[in-house]
């Protein structure tokens, strides 16, 4: 059902070619600070699982080598205010400062947390025309924020 809706059906993305597609995204897209392509694209992936569960061993080591994820076991019901810091931490550092605070809490009842950060710095082949440009109200998981 999730490979329908994802679309990966209508683009012949079936097995192991989804896993491929995205290690062959992460080698040749993705460019750090010092490419000499004009623009730096990073992605960051980390999966915290509670204690209590078991990854089967596969899915692990499929996650780290294809995704790059990193993978760790943490107690929700014991941890949970420190990891809110450390996942918030997380996404500002993954994401140069842009995102300062992703999460208020989390439940202790949590049993999987994906993260997924990206970064994207560089010029617009067409620039944003300033003029047609202006502050507005940003709406995120029912929050509002100003927006620039």
């Amino acid at each position: 059902e999730l490979r329908k809706t994802l679309g990966y059906e209508k683009a012949q993305l079936v097995g192991d070619l989804v896993h491929d597609t995205f290690s062959r995204f992460f080698s040749d897209v993705l460019k750090s600070g010092d490419s000499s392509d004009g623009y730096v694209l990073n992605s960051a992936n980390s999966i915290l699982v509670d204690k209590r569960l078991e990854l089967l061993e596969e899915y692990r080591r499929n996650v780290q080598e294809l995704y790059r994820a990193t993978v760790r076991n943490v107690d929700f019901v014991r941890e949970g205010p420190r990891l809110v810091e450390e996942i918030n931490d997380w996404v500002k550092e993954k994401t140069n400062g842009k995102i300062e605070k992703l999460l208020q809490q989390l439940s202790p009842a949590s049993a999987l947390v994906l993260l997924n950060a990206v970064y994207f710095k560089g010029t617009w082949e067409t620039q944003f025309d300033p003029k047609k440009t202006r502050d507005g109200v940003f709406y995120n998981n029912g929050l509002e924020s100003e927006a620039k």
